[in-house]
């Protein structure tokens, strides 16, 4: 009776270890499998907000600026006359504005004593888009824009201006109204009749290596009647 009583208080066998050590490994294994998917999930969603709102800020700047733009010309570091909107598609890839122009809203917390126009320009560098914007309108030689990186992973961005005449124009101004609106610009920057009118609207199409093309049509203030 002592022997059988003995014999029962010995624990589990090697094979029973053995047995239990391999279900708790495999449901560990699979655990850690479970955490891991959830992390990656978790990674990637984040990444995809940043990116959804570095795309939603790109575009709500381009067309915020745009729906504010005025007519009002500068004098640039050189003195010379530049139109309140000045855009060439040769500039595309260049570290050069691909778009450049007058804009209004310039936000004013403290109350300085300053204009509420800026002017704004956009440019794209390996394959980066930059909102450039001065704190003076007529610059001097030392005037240097605020960069401010806007979207990354950007292929192209392109701009199209509709005309009075509902044509479209890849630059702005007009090939045949450019000389014309320069040589008609005061010494203060401010178009006078004979110089080019702003677009009705503007066009711009930002093309991403992941997100596609992405286009508006926004509407000149100026332009609605």
């Amino acid at each position: 009776m002592n022997r059988q009583v003995h014999s029962r208080d010995k624990g589990f066998t090697l094979l029973e270890l053995l047995v239990a050590m391999s279900i708790f490994a495999l449901l560990s294994i699979m655990a850690y499998a479970g955490l891991d998917t959830v992390l990656d999930t978790r990674r990637i969603l984040e990444e995809n907000m940043d990116r959804l709102s570095e795309v939603q800020k790109s575009v709500l700047f381009i067309s915020r600026d745009i729906r504010q733009i005025v007519d009002r010309g500068i004098r640039d570091e050189y003195g010379d006359y530049q139109p309140a909107l000045s855009a060439s598609s040769l500039n595309v890839g260049l570290d050069t504005p691909i778009i450049e122009f007058t804009h209004s809203g310039y936000s004013n917390p403290l109350g300085a004593k300053r204009s509420h126009l800026q002017r704004i320009a956009y440019h794209l560098k390996d394959n980066v888009l930059y909102r450039d914007s001065w704190q003076v309108l007529d610059r001097a030689q030392d005037s240097r824009p605020y960069k401010a990186r806007l979207c990354s992973n950007v292929e192209s961005v392109g701009f199209r201006y509709l005309d009075e005449k509902g044509e479209w124009h890849t630059q702005w101004p007009p090939v045949n109204n450019a000389t014309g609106a320069q040589a008609t610009g005061q010494p203060n920057g401010t178009a006078t009749a004979g110089a080019t009118r702003l677009p009705q609207a503007v066009e711009f199409r930002l093309k991403l290596s992941d997100w596609g093309t992405i286009t508006r049509l926004l509407q000149l203030p100026e332009s609605v009647t």
